[in-house]
């Protein structure tokens, strides 16, 4: 009772009264992020991902919960079945399923007023991954693109880009530099920054700021 009761109290402080839109399966992640929105008192709003690898009794239990719960569902059509990624079956369609979503509902959060806020209910361990394979898209985009060595840091919606001091000039003169910031919002970051120290060793663990 006492996890559930900070558990509420944190999604209630977090969107400080406003309107709750949680990325929602039907999951008992999403569906928990979900449930605690409700009982915050918050205006709530499912955002349903639907496409051709929705099955319909998974659509409609999603509905149902939804129902039971109290949250209105708003349904987004997305389009992982068009990435090599999840069409792949490797193991991680997950991830392409919920990328899929994200971005389509960064695109919606682009249009409305900041009177809403996004929600999302994920394990830690699902985040990792979905670390790991933000970077890889960065570093796949500038290692095809001839600026090597490189690496790409992570840091929440930052991603921060490390290469060597000669490559500076190029990663910052289009058409390069417009197509790698557009490749980095693809890969889900919302800033890119470029380290004026260069290529770092193991600076992922140096602090960003000074004192």
């Amino acid at each position: 009772m006492e996890l559930e009761q900070r558990l509420i109290a944190a999604v209630s402080n977090a969107a400080k009264n406003r309107t709750a839109y949680v990325c929602y399966s039907g999951g008992i992640d999403s569906t928990l992020v979900l449930a605690s929105c409700v009982r915050a008192g918050l205006p709530t709003v499912a955002l349903l991902g639907v496409s051709a690898s929705l099955a319909t009794s998974e659509r409609e239990d999603a509905h149902r919960i939804a129902r039971e719960i109290g949250a209105t569902v708003e349904e987004i059509e997305t389009n992982e079945i068009e990435s090599s990624g999840y069409r792949a079956n490797a193991g991680d369609r997950c991830y392409y399923c919920k990328t899929s979503l994200y971005e389509k509902v960064h695109e919606i959060a682009a249009t409305r007023v900041d009177s809403e806020v996004v929600f999302v209910g994920t394990h830690l361990d699902d985040l990792g991954e979905h670390r790991l394979h933000q970077i890889e898209q960065v570093e796949e985009f500038l290692r095809a693109h001839d600026v090597w060595p490189a690496r790409a840091r992570w840091h929440e919606s930052v991603v921060r880009i490390e290469v060597p001091p000669t490559l500076f000039e190029k990663v910052v003169t289009d058409p390069l530099r417009e197509d790698l910031r557009r490749a980095c919002r693809k890969a889900g970051f919302k800033f890119v920054a470029l380290d004026l120290g260069g290529l770092q060793s193991g600076s992922l663990s140096l602090p960003l700021a000074s004192t």
